[in-house]
């Protein structure tokens, strides 16, 4: 994931070595409240997904969490927003 901290409102999630499908990316707050989910579709190899900032949330640190179609966490990181 990348940038971090993330400046302005996008930010991108780097899909390398996942299987082909579909993914939601979700962005939630620190006591688990999810502010914001993106679907994604997989193909094969790697592949780059932005993430545009639907509302500005306050700065902070955030999760940004991967699920896959079964609803099992792939990927989890803290983001820091300013």
């Amino acid at each position: 994931m990348f940038p971090n901290p993330v400046t302005a409102s996008t930010f991108a999630v780097l899909f390398d070595g996942y299987k082909s499908g579909t993914y939601s990316i979700t962005l939630s707050d620190l006591s688990g409240r999810v502010l914001q989910t993106q679907k994604v579709s997989l193909a094969k190899g790697t592949q780059t997904e932005n993430v545009n900032l639907l509302s500005r949330p306050a700065n902070g640190m955030y999760m940004v969490k991967v699920y896959d179609d079964s609803r099992q966490i792939v990927f989890t990181e803290k983001v820091l927003i300013q």
